[in-house]
């Protein structure tokens, strides 16, 4: 039986993800051409989150004070950019799920 991205549990694709994105772009790059030659795909896997809540980055000057404008005026929409978006092509479920889940 040849093992596939899809039959790991949550928490070891987690895992994996995480690791993934701590190695250095050509090992990834690597990997991933790896994946593609037995017909695996990296996008099975969750979105790895980088950062923790305890390796914030400070707010730039800019973010301050459209923090500060935003808390002043709670309903107001002035930074708002409304668009749409028209995707083409076939639309993987899953990998949609995932990704908002994530969010």
């Amino acid at each position: 039986m040849k093992w596939r991205v899809s039959d790991m549990d949550k928490s070891a694709a987690e895992r994996i993800a995480q690791r993934f994105t701590g190695l250095p772009v050509e090992q990834r790059r690597q990997i991933l051409a790896k994946m593609h030659e037995t017909g695996q795909s990296f996008k099975l896997l969750p979105i790895a989150v980088t950062r923790h809540d305890a390796a914030r980055i400070p707010l730039s000057y800019a973010q301050q004070r459209m923090l500060f404008l935003w808390q002043m005026e709670l309903d107001n929409a002035a930074y708002n950019v409304p668009m749409a978006v028209r995707l083409n092509g076939p639309l993987d479920r899953q990998a949609l799920s995932a990704a908002l889940d994530q969010l």
